[in-house]
């Protein structure tokens, strides 16, 4: 008889955790250093890890952040294409042994995301990507965006164009981060966590920002992570007080010139925001989903319950 998933939690580093990892698949976009990473990165909400074995063998390594009421692995959104390194098929059975309410973001992965009864699946985006092959100037022209584009050029002609300018990345992440904190944080739990990939890969070829300089002062700048043949957004950032600039356009426009020359086949901007319609078709789409762990199906199940008790006594 298979011996079943047990799971090991720790608050703070373990050797068996370095041991499990050396056993484990490497993640592409998240190596083992950059994972152990991660999961110390010091951060404004909890972090714990699982260590999840059936027969004393290794499984996966989970590292989770507190977000709110749940948790997430530490990898969602700060980098594409994976959740955690796990055994083959063992995914979804990592997450029931676990008995803990995590959300995954199902984002740039090679296939759908899984199907079981107890997955219950919150949210599906369409994404947006700009095709990069070609002469760049071809896109906006079908776009119909080439008058707005040289426009931006002109208003921000005295702006030099940068890529990976020390410091740019932390610049970018920590704005960002400030900007799209929630009511009663300061800054995004994950900040510190996209603040470690930057320095990660970055001087490994990865991981670019490019930015809008004006003399000494950074005006605006995308962070781009290289996922494939595909560059994908990751943060963005400009100074508000430059917008009748239409720095935000420029901008785009030199990560999209950049991507093309550089060789890039799509730029992925993601989804979720009405004003990328006017920039990119749609073309792919992420997911967020949750293993419903035995609390949950009880308060669903409640729910139901309550809500054909209150049809039965209206129809009386």
């Amino acid at each position: 008889m298979r011996e079943r998933l047990r799971v090991h939690w720790f608050d703070d580093w373990h050797d068996d955790l370095d041991a499990a990892l050396g056993h484990l698949p490497e993640m592409d976009t998240c190596p083992t250093p950059l994972y152990r990473e991660l999961i110390l990165r010091r951060s404004t909400v909890e972090k714990r890890t699982a260590l999840v074995t059936r027969g004393g063998d290794p499984v996966a390594v989970v590292g989770l952040r507190r977000d709110a009421d749940h948790w997430v692995p530490v990898t969602s959104w700060v980098v594409p294409g994976v959740v955690f390194p796990v055994v083959e098929n063992q995914l979804v059975p990592v997450l029931m042994a676990l008995r803990e309410p995590v959300i995954v973001t199902w984002w740039r992965q090679p296939e759908p995301p899984p199907t079981h009864d107890r997955i219950e699946v919150l949210e599906t985006v369409a994404t947006r990507r700009i095709e990069c092959r070609g002469d760049h100037e071809t896109h906006w022209v079908k776009s119909k965006l080439m008058k707005s584009v040289r426009r931006a050029r002109r208003r921000c002609e005295h702006m030099n164009v940068e890529v990976n300018r020390p410091g740019a990345a932390e610049w970018t992440i920590r704005n960002w981060g400030r900007r799209w904190a929630p009511p009663g944080m300061e800054i995004l739990p994950d900040t510190a966590d996209r603040v470690a990939v930057a320095e990660y890969w970055e001087p490994r070829g990865r991981h670019f920002v490019i930015s809008l300089v004006d003399g000494d002062r950074i005006i605006a700048s995308a962070i781009v992570f290289a996922h494939g043949n595909h560059v994908v957004g990751m943060a963005f950032h400009r100074e508000s007080s430059f917008d009748h600039l239409q720095v935000s356009t420029r901008l785009i426009d030199a990560v999209h010139q950049w991507a093309s020359e550089t060789g890039f086949e799509k730029l992925d901007i993601g989804g979720g925001h009405d004003y990328k319609r006017r920039w990119a078709p749609e073309e792919g789409e992420h997911h967020q989903f949750m293993v419903s762990t035995r609390l949950r199906r009880l308060e669903a199940a409640l729910r139901g319950a309550l809500s054909r008790l209150t049809a039965s006594g209206t129809a009386d």
